[in-house]
């Protein structure tokens, strides 16, 4: 069993992250920094925690241990370590729930920014607001089946809209 600790692990050639839901992997004796640090490390990366915190509106807490942080807070520092990886595609499960409007607005900026560069962001949501304001395509889940919807089709139409169309209308 490989130590999740061991910093010599070759994680040069991975090109993801992923972040659990509710940010149940965070180490509660550890600083939002320490987990960043330890991130950074493992990947090879050399992104700034301090900018990526700042972005992600986690600044304020990332020297705070993690027991100490509400489940809005563990949010923002696991938000701040997938960041920290610099990896090419984060698969983020949830990362925006349990955070209040404000961080919510701040976060899904900076995931936006992140995308911007080149990389993807893979997520679930429940929020189709936020999802209206950050998604360039859509996966819909229905008794096990799934449907796509790219750009193309998203564009100028609500993902509000086609989850209706999809759920209640049956309409893919």
């Amino acid at each position: 069993r490989p130590d999740l600790l061991d910093f010599d692990t070759d994680l040069e050639n991975a090109w993801f992250g992923v972040i659990p839901s509710a940010a149940k992997l965070l180490e509660p004796l550890l600083t939002g920094r320490e987990h960043a640090q330890i991130a950074r490390r493992q990947w090879r990366s050399d992104a700034s925690i301090e900018k990526i915190a700042d972005a992600c509106g986690a600044s304020g807490i990332i020297d705070t241990p993690v027991r100490k942080c509400s489940d809005g807070m563990r949010q923002l520092i696991a938000l701040t370590v997938a960041m920290s990886t610099g990896a090419r595609l984060l698969l983020l499960d949830e990362p925006l729930s349990a955070l209040d409007p404000t961080n919510k607005e701040q976060a899904t900026r900076a995931l936006a920014k992140w995308a911007a560069t080149g990389r993807t962001v893979v997520m679930s949501t429940h929020d189709l607001g936020i999802a209206d304001l950050f998604c360039t395509a859509a996966v819909f889940v229905r008794e096990g089946r799934l449907a796509t919807v790219s750009s193309k089709d998203l564009d100028g139409t609500s993902c509000q809209r086609l989850y209706r169309e999809f759920y209640e209308e049956r309409r893919f």
